[in-house]
């Protein structure tokens, strides 16, 4: 999970507290504002995700009868914190790029802890990318580790909006591995877009059509979740 995952994450669950706590009171948003000395526009963008001010917080966990750390979903200091399944990267996904092989040589791989709740899939199903290149800048900056589930671990195909790797054979057996979002269109068409700043990147690839020069494109896994470093 990315750090801008997470804190979406916590300020929805803050925004359902809130929402909660003034029904439970069977209070207005005007009279529920009254309570902090704040406007009712307060308390709407409180409970629409915009997370309140530290003082406001610390009223709103009280009122709850929580700590401020319950209260807006971080474990308590005795509460033990759960890891996910070590994640083997192995290898990298870069638009243009092409190699024998995309995977990497076992000497070059490396894990890192992906989150518990991205998925129950475990190895050999699950595993990890690192993103190389531009072509996914504004979702994914390079370096962006991706957790993968491979799609023969799925019960369904990816769904529309889906982030996925996409493995592309030319007809000389060179292999390119690139991460595109799956937009499928009413008629059913499927196209690869890349969610980058960069013009060359931007124009809709048919997902399974339109290159002489390739002779086989396929997804091959599922993004769950992504890690980067600070």
């Amino acid at each position: 999970m990315s750090s801008n995952d997470y804190a979406t994450g916590m300020t929805t669950l803050v925004a359902t507290k809130i929402v909660g706590l003034r029904r439970a009171k069977q209070l207005t948003q005007g009279q529920f504002a009254k309570l902090f000395g704040v406007s009712q526009g307060s308390v709407s963008r409180w409970e629409t995700g915009s997370m309140p001010e530290p003082e406001n917080l610390a009223i709103l966990a009280s009122f709850a009868g929580v700590s401020i750390q319950e209260f807006i979903g971080l474990p308590r200091a005795d509460q033990a914190v759960p890891m996910g399944e070590s994640v083997e990267v192995r290898g990298s996904v870069a638009a243009g790029v092409w190699h024998e092989a995309w995977e990497w040589a076992e000497e070059d791989r490396f894990t890192f802890t992906g989150s518990p709740e991205a998925t129950r899939v475990r190895s050999p199903h699950r595993f990890g990318l690192r993103v190389d290149g531009e072509s996914m800048n504004l979702r994914y900056p390079p370096g962006t580790l991706l957790d993968c589930v491979s799609v023969y671990a799925l019960d369904n195909e990816p769904a529309n909006g889906k982030r996925v790797i996409v493995e592309r054979r030319r007809l000389d057996g060179m292999v390119e591995a690139t991460i595109k979002k799956l937009v499928v269109g009413e008629d059913g068409k499927k196209w690869l877009v890349a969610e980058s700043s960069h013009p060359e990147y931007q124009a809709p690839i048919d997902a399974f059509n339109g290159d002489p020069l390739v002779s086989e494109t396929r997804i091959i896994a599922v993004v769950v979740g992504s890690y980067r470093l600070e």
